[in-house]
């Protein structure tokens, strides 16, 4: 299902359904968070942003993606430069998933339904101002977000962050 268009005998072109929130309406900290995610992923290959934290651009943004191989990446681009780019593993179209992604400068961490976390210790944040659930700058998710909860404090421990993605 999708939102209604009012038309006036005409025909009017869809845009996609997008969910945005100033990162000002929130608990948000610029210096730390978690994101925990529940999704099920979508049919087909493309890439698609399930999650994106940005400042309207390309160049500034923290972001869950699914790439063509169907992996799901863990994202930081401060600049116009990745600063981490996490692979937590292929997840099949149309098949449920949790991932839980911790950010501080020089500490990233992600983890996939409660396996193997991921780490990269180097790299600088970006500065956002806008949450975007289901879509980034020129991608959208195509599948079912079920749950999203952002947590403005300091990186999540391994255990923790297993727990939280189980």
């Amino acid at each position: 299902p999708t939102s209604y268009i009012p038309t006036a005998g005409s025909q009017v072109t869809r845009a996609a359904d997008t969910i945005t929130l100033a990162t000002t309406a929130f608990p948000f900290s610029a210096t730390a968070g978690i994101l925990v995610v529940e999704a099920r992923a979508a049919l087909g290959a493309g890439t698609h942003v399930l999650i994106q934290i940005d400042d309207g651009t390309a160049n500034e943004r923290i972001r869950i993606v699914r790439n063509t191989s169907n992996e799901i990446h863990c994202i930081v681009t401060d600049g116009g430069v990745d600063q981490c780019d996490l692979n937590l593993g292929s997840v099949s179209n149309d098949t449920a998933f949790k991932v839980a992604f911790s950010w501080a400068a020089n500490d990233f961490a992600a983890c996939l339904n409660g396996g193997a976390v991921q780490t990269d210790t180097g790299g600088t944040l970006p500065t956002v101002t806008t949450l975007r659930l289901g879509s980034g700058n020129s991608a959208y998710w195509n599948g079912r977000l079920r749950r999203a909860k952002h947590l403005p404090r300091n990186r999540a421990s391994d255990a923790e962050l297993q727990a939280l993605a189980a």
